[in-house]
């Protein structure tokens, strides 16, 4: 498992090169981050949005998720890579409900100023995400998807 997680996160790497990603600093590590929001979902059962950088939940912008994170990431072991993922780009993380099947799903997001919703619309099709979501007004926009 851990050579798999080795791979996935140099091809990470590869792929973000070229970039201006930054590893966020966060006042905890990486093993705590995801003791901590393993915790923290219990407190948000309908989802957030939090910085790791500050452990705060942003009160506006238009979270996204990445594609690469969005897996059916129920488990304290799929959070290890989304920490990990979110760390290395934009020190966000989702978490939300699925209610399909009553599952908790954690997702690295890229949060967007509220009046860039057309990048925010295009970064989610590309990442072939359903919906965005606007975290002052708690609006879910669905992604109209491009042929």
């Amino acid at each position: 498992m851990k050579r798999l997680f080795s791979v996935v996160l140099f091809a990470l790497l590869v792929l973000s090169c070229g970039t201006t990603r930054q590893m966020v600093q966060a006042p905890l590590s990486s093993e705590e981050l995801v003791e901590y929001l393993w915790t923290f979902k219990d407190s948000r059962p309908d989802g957030f949005t939090l910085s790791l950088g500050t452990l705060t939940e942003p009160s506006e912008g238009i979270s996204v998720a990445y594609e690469i994170t969005d897996a059916g990431n129920y488990t304290k072991e799929d959070l290890n890579y989304i920490v990990s993922h979110s760390l290395s780009h934009d020190g966000h993380v989702g978490g939300w409900m699925d209610e399909r099947d009553s599952s908790y799903c954690f997702d690295s997001v890229r949060i967007f100023p509220e009046d860039q919703r057309s990048e925010a619309l295009e970064f989610a099709r590309e990442n072939k995400q359903a919906a965005i979501y606007v975290l002052s007004t708690g609006e879910v926009i669905w992604v109209e998807r491009k042929e």
